[in-house]
Order: C-alpha cells, then sequence, then structure tokens
C-alpha cells in the first residue's frame, strides 16, 4: 500500500523543468488506494508550495484560493525555462487517517532544511479544499435533494408530453382541452417542429445564418477557453492560441454581439411598426416579454451551477474552483436576476463555466 501512495504523488522534477507548476499525480488513482483490513483509505493532497529569497523580508501575501488557481500566470508570459517557477501545486498520497494540516507539516519537514542552505524560505499551505478523501465527500441537502425532483417532474412531464402528442388521435380522438394543451407543451415533437418551421417572414431569414454563425463561434471559443484552464497545458500552447491569427475570431467579443445586433435590430422593428400604426410606444412591456424568454433558462442555469454543480464531478481542483463559485452563485443570485452582477459584487461574480487558468 505504501508503494501505492508513493506511486501515486507527484514526482521530482516531472515537468517543472518545462514550465509546468501543477503537478497533479493521479487522483483517481490515490483516491482508489485501500486497505479494508486495516481501515487505510487513500487521501489526496495539492500542497501549495511558494519559494522566495530569505534575505526578502517583505510581509508575503497569503495564499488564497484564488492566488493559488491563477498561480504563475504572470511567470507564464516569461521564459519558463529562464525564470524558475515562484509557486507550484504538489500533488502527494497519503492515508486518510492524516489530516491536511499533517500533510502540511510533513512536506515543511522535507522542504525547509533542504533549501536553507541555499538562502530560499519555503512557505506552505494546504487548504481544506486541496484535500480530499472519502471523508470530505460533501452530502446530498434537502434543497438539492428538491431541485433533483423539480427536474425529474420535468423530465416526466417531457416524456408524457412526448407519448401523448405522438398518440393524441388515439387517445383524445377530436378534442383538445386545456389540459392537453398544456401536456401538449412540453412535447419534444412539438417544440421541434416549432424550431425548425419556416419563419413568418422570410426578408430577415440571414438572421438566422448570423445567429447559428455566432453559436459556433462561442461554442468553440468557450470549448478552446476550457482547454487552456487545463492545469496541465503547457505556457507553449497558451501563447500560440493567443498569438495565432486563425483563433483570433475566438479572442474577440465579435461573435456575442451577433446577438446583442440581430436582438437591438428586431427591436427597432417592433417600435417602427408600432409608430407607423400610430400606436403608443410601451417600452416596460418590451421588457417583460425579453424577461420572460430568458428568465426560464437562465434561473435553472443558476440553479444548477449553484446547488447541482458541486456534485458533479471531482478531480484535483474541482472544490478548489467549483466549491467557491457555487457559494458565490448563492450568496449573490439576485444580482444575475436583475443584470447588475457585472457592477455589484463583480468580485465574486461567477464564472459561469469559463476557464479559471486561461
Amino acid at each position: 500500500m505504501i508503494k501505492k501512495l508513493y506511486t501515486f504523488s507527484s514526482k521530482y522534477p516531472g515537468t517543472i523543468l518545462s514550465g509546468d507548476v501543477n503537478e497533479l499525480g493521479y487522483f483517481d488513482q490515490c483516491m482508489q488506494v485501500s486497505s479494508k483490513p486495516r481501515g487505510i483509505y487513500g487521501a489526496y493532497a495539492l500542497a501549495n508550495v511558494r519559494f522566495h529569497l530569505t534575505a526578502d523580508k517583505r510581509p508575503h501575501e497569503p495564499l488564497d484560493q484564488f492566488e493559488i488557481i491563477k498561480a504563475d500566470r504572470e511567470r507564464s508570459k516569461r521564459d519558463p525555462l529562464a525564470v524558475g517557477p515562484e509557486n507550484l501545486l504538489w500533488a502527494l498520497c497519503f492515508p486518510d487517517s492524516c489530516t491536511n494540516e499533517d500533510i502540511r507539516l510533513s512536506v515543511d519537514r522535507a522542504l525547509i532544511p533542504a533549501f536553507q542552505a541555499r538562502n530560499i524560505s519555503v512557505d506552505v499551505v494546504v487548504p481544506p479544499l486541496m484535500y480530499t478523501s472519502k471523508n470530505t465527500t460533501i452530502k446530498y441537502t434537502n434543497a438539492v435533494l428538491t431541485i433533483y425532483g423539480i427536474f425529474i417532474v420535468g423530465c416526466a412531464l417531457m416524456i408524457s408530453g412526448t407519448v401523448y402528442d405522438l398518440f393524441e388521435d388515439h387517445l383524445n380522438p377530436g378534442k383538445s382541452t386545456f389540459a392537453s394543451k398544456c401536456l401538449r407543451s412540453f412535447s419534444v415533437v412539438t417544440n421541434m417542429r416549432n424550431l425548425i418551421e419556416d419563419p413568418k417572414t422570410k426578408d430577415f431569414g440571414v438572421t438566422n445564418g448570423l445567429k447559428t454563425l455566432g453559436i459556433i463561434s462561442v461554442l468553440i471559443g468557450h470549448r478552446v477557453a476550457l482547454n487552456l484552464g487545463i492545469p496541465n497545458i503547457g505556457p507553449e500552447y497558451s501563447e500560440q492560441i493567443f498569438t495565432n491569427f486563425w483563433w483570433s475570431f475566438l479572442k474577440s467579443p465579435v461573435a456575442v454581439e451577433i446577438f446583442f445586433i440581430v436582438s437591438g435590430f428586431f427591436t427597432y422593428i417592433v417600435i417602427e411598426e408600432r409608430l407607423k400604426n400610430g400606436k403608443s410606444l410601451k417600452f416596460i412591456f418590451l421588457m417583460i416579454y425579453r424577461i420572460i424568454r430568458i428568465y426560464p433558462m437562465y434561473i435553472t442555469v443558476i440553479v444548477i451551477f449553484a446547488f447541482i454543480l458541486p456534485y458533479m464531478g471531482d478531480g484535483p481542483l474541482w472544490k478548489l474552483i467549483v466549491y467557491p463559485e457555487a457559494e458565490f452563485c448563492r450568496k449573490n443570485w439576485w444580482t444575475n436576476l436583475l443584470f447588475i452582477n457585472n457592477y455589484v459584487h463583480s468580485n465574486e461574480m461567477e464564472n459561469m463555466g469559463d476557464g479559471m487558468f486561461g
């Protein structure tokens, strides 16, 4: 068992010499280590190690979660071979009887004497969010179970509505009641038919092409951004993405602004039509209409992000990144509903999936 714990920990020098400061070891294998007769199981921890000259007497900033997540971003802009890393994430696999503080003390005892002779001081932290064992798994709360129940009911309505829509002629021939209309509104068949039907006017059909190109660009751009967020992606790959001309359309806001332009254009068409017909402008109804269209999906995303996302995965940095983000979303959900999250508590704004390492 000791050999397994050692094997699944990071080894020196690893990829440090190539500029990679995230040595993440083998998370899944470490969590699978077990000795049931002895009651010992594997625990995975990331030790955050910072180096600085002993002669440097300036007070050092505490290692908070965002500094750990964005460790050495500035260093990645320089030559990784010419400038040594100042901050390392080092994976260690220990028995789960050791706490995160025990692991920190062990790393301290190993590193401090080794670097003292070189007049280099070492600061080591192992925050609770960077320590994972079977005992640290979060439990399902009543709120989460309630949300799961709502989603199950929604899926049941979707299945029921689709089945009813397909066999309506046999189940309810020649009749259309309010209940049947409500049930049909959940039908996948009906909703797909509404999505792909020809527009009422083809004068502005070109906007469908613009929106399609915008959606494709946004999806590819976010996929690339998430790839850049992978901790073991080398700085050379990131530099290529940011400097390559052919990737430039993914780095500009043009793809997202397409939707603002198209939406604003159609709003103008509606306003112009009302003015031509001598009708009064009622902006409040336009705003309510837009909010009604946006809110259902937006609220669903917020609920999933705040309550469900922490249970949807694991990994070396999962708790470190996802747990604080979900907490920010639970705390500041109202700023999203009022569309002021860019201005109020912007320092605690959830990233909604954006890569935090890129």
